[in-house]
């Protein structure tokens, strides 16, 4: 078992109590850093500290953040050095107010400097296919290549347009009206949506050879975010086969997987029930298939889930009402005897431990104001715990 132990979750403090973690790390090429709740100040100076200490000991050169995929790209042109103001940015580029936290600022100003003198920029990236529920935004995208490389599909992006657009509003009460929609609609807009993928996947050597090699996959990846989206809200509305958030978890570790063709070892933040490398085996959850599932499939042991908990705090929970969705602060509740959190004792800051046979006791984590039921020692490569959490 290896464990690290800081006395601080300052950011800018030494790196060296975390030298331990290299042994956790290894040769990975993706190391997935979650939490047990969002919008955590303790999360965001966890995720900042290991950010720097995986970037500047260990070479790790993108950052893949629970964030909408085309949206985000603002945010990974201003830590380059792209204009505005980076709370602005920081909200522009993320969703359901994950960027608008002063911690998450230090965050990306941390980047920025970094990149200023950094021999290859630290990128970052949106792992997720949706912002408030519409696809317009990576629609528009794709229009933007079409009119200049495949103006004959536009007809098929303005079918999928037209009915993008009863749905676009700035709250997550779009996947409520997207289930209001008639099905003639909806059957109609995802076979729009397919029949456009199709044809942008069998061109791709065409672009190829026409010098569009690059602008055709950044097209294709937004395209497969609204197709996502879509039967992801199909899923929503109960007209899809799919569970909970598997279309989410599947675009997530494809676009891991994308941004690993070209750097060498990426950093991914997601949510501790996005990371987990085992499937979820009963009603309740957030998904059949986590997007670490699919990444443990595909890489291994080169790809490393780390969890973030804490033992004690507060947590935001969302309940989707008719309006969208509205969040409120709740307690944590006691521990529980077979929650890992139990592990983890003394008055440190932060305590990472590798998980092993010895773990397999432990049966729950810690879930927004509850506890997520999964097999700890498999699901995660290590554990990441704090004494509190404030929201």
């Amino acid at each position: 078992m290896t464990r690290a132990v800081s006395a601080s979750l300052d950011p800018e403090a030494s790196l060296d109590d975390l030298e331990p973690l290299l042994d956790v790390i290894g040769d990975a090429r993706v190391v997935g850093i979650g939490e047990s709740t969002h919008h955590a100040a303790e999360f965001y100076r966890l995720r900042h500290r290991l950010l720097r200490f995986l970037t500047e000991r260990c070479g790790f050169t993108a950052y893949v953040f629970e964030a909408p995929f085309t949206e985000a790209h603002v945010i990974d042109d201003w830590v380059r050095g792209g204009r505005g103001d980076v709370a602005t940015i920081s909200a522009a580029g993320t969703a359901l107010g994950l960027g608008d936290h002063p911690e998450m600022h230090a965050h990306l100003t941390w980047m920025r400097r970094h990149n200023e003198r950094a021999e290859r920029p630290l990128r970052f990236v949106g792992a997720l296919p949706v912002s408030t529920g519409s696809p317009l935004p990576a629609l528009t995208e794709v229009e933007r290549f079409l009119r200049r490389a495949d103006p004959d599909a536009l007809p098929l992006l303005t079918q999928a347009i037209e009915v993008a657009e009863r749905c676009d509003v700035d709250s997550l009460r779009a996947f409520q009206l997207y289930a209001e929609l008639d099905v003639s609609d909806r059957d109609a807009a995802t076979a729009a949506l397919s029949r456009l993928l199709a044809r942008m996947e069998c061109m791709a050597a065409h672009h190829r050879c026409e010098g569009r090699g690059r602008e055709h996959a950044e097209a294709t990846r937004h395209l497969r975010s609204a197709w996502h989206l879509d039967h992801f809200q199909r899923d929503l509305s109960g007209a899809g086969l799919s569970v909970g958030t598997a279309e989410l978890d599947r675009y997530a570790a494809e676009t891991v997987l994308d941004v690993l063709a070209a750097e060498p070892r990426i950093v991914f933040a997601m949510h501790n029930t996005h990371l987990r490398r085992t499937p979820v085996e009963h009603e309740g959850s957030f998904g059949l298939f986590p997007a670490g599932y699919h990444l443990a499939e595909a890489l291994g042991d080169d790809y490393v889930a780390i969890a973030a908990t804490s033992i004690s705090g507060r947590a935001v929970e969302g309940l989707l009402t008719p309006d969208g969705l509205e969040t409120q602060e709740v307690p944590l509740p006691p521990l529980e005897p077979d929650c890992i959190e139990t592990a983890f004792t003394g008055d440190a800051q932060l305590t990472i431990t590798t998980l092993g046979p010895e773990f397999g006791a432990y049966q729950k984590i810690r879930a927004e104001g509850g506890f997520m039921a999964a097999p700890i020692a498999r699901a995660f490569n290590a554990i990441a715990c704090v004494p509190i959490t404030t929201t």
